[in-house]
């Protein structure tokens, strides 16, 4: 039986990503120890799982450094009360335009799959600026069958100018059918979230196929501005599109999630990346609490002075 609710915007879910925290200190030192590490990840990876059910190809690498940082209120109104998200984020040898994404996250689809934020059009990032997607992570208990699944709402738009985007008046500039209520605290200051300025390092190029697909596998590593020799956090991920998916992908990716979390590299009882920033996490947060710029624009006018030496 299939149910149509009036209102609900029914868009499609294009992926699944199952997300899985890693000991960060297992990445510490210069970039070929880190490039060594998730080599030796990526075959202790292979050596614990069925070669008949799964076929690894390619191994992870470097693709991608870049500056990020997330944008909210001082009291975090977007996130606590509205559930939303805006990060900013650029390729570290670049000194153009920031990509923004402002993000919905919810464990109810329904009400993930009810907003309808999208970008401006003289700022879009195109037609697949806009995406519904779920993230899987690890239940509660580590040994615990069940998982955590988010729906999440992504909008992505181009910032060329930091200065523009100062309060949340301004966030109504750049996406529009924003939620109503945001309307009642426009002349709020944005500020980066607990000062944070970080670093992203991506590697990514594994493969893992198994019934049919093939899932994208990426390592992530954090770090906080300044220093690549010490990870924030590191993550784990895979993800397929949901397009041509069978009973039995269901299964053999359940199976290979379960196979991730049994490996000694896997951080069990480690915070999400989210966690880390916003402070929700078990471990704390990564948040100087008294780290906030006034105003993002006058403050961080290029965010350069908070991004030195992140170059691979």
């Amino acid at each position: 039986m299939q149910l149509v609710q009036k209102g609900l915007s029914n868009m499609k879910l294009s992926s699944r990503e199952y997300k899985l925290m890693l000991h960060k200190d297992k990445f510490a030192g210069d970039a070929s120890m880190r490039q060594s590490a998730i080599s030796h990840f990526w075959q202790d990876l292979e050596d614990t799982l069925d070669s008949v059910e799964f076929s690894l190809s390619k191994r992870p690498k470097l693709s991608v450094s870049r500056n990020l940082f997330f944008l909210d209120t001082k009291d975090s109104l977007l996130f606590k009360r509205f559930d939303m998200m805006l990060r900013l984020r650029r390729k570290c040898d670049s000194s153009g335009p920031w990509s923004a994404t402002l993000k919905f996250r919810h464990g109810d689809r329904l009400l993930a799959d009810n907003h309808r934020f999208r970008p401006r059009k003289a700022v879009s990032q195109g037609p697949e600026s806009v995406s519904f997607e779920e993230d899987v992570k690890t239940g509660t208990a580590a040994q615990s069958s069940s998982f955590w699944a988010l729906f999440s709402r992504s909008a992505r738009a181009r910032i060329d100018d930091l200065d523009g985007l100062v309060a949340l008046a301004d966030i109504k500039q750049t996406y529009a059918r924003l939620p109503q209520e945001l309307n009642d605290d426009l002349d709020k200051d944005l500020v980066r979230v607990g000062g944070l300025s970080i670093v992203e390092q991506v590697f990514d190029g594994g493969k893992i196929d198994f019934a049919g697909v093939q899932a994208e596998c990426a390592v992530i590593l954090w770090y906080r501005s300044g220093s690549l020799d010490t990870p924030l956090a590191a993550e784990f991920s895979f993800r397929f599109g949901l397009d041509d998916t069978s009973r039995n992908c269901a299964a053999l990716a359940w199976r290979l999630f379960r196979s991730v979390q049994r490996l000694a590299w896997v951080d069990t009882d480690g915070p999400t990346k989210t966690a880390l920033v916003y402070g929700a996490g078990k471990s704390g947060s990564l948040a100087d609490g008294n780290a906030f710029p006034a105003r993002i624009g006058t403050a961080d006018k290029s965010a350069g002075a908070d991004f030195d030496g992140m170059q691979a």
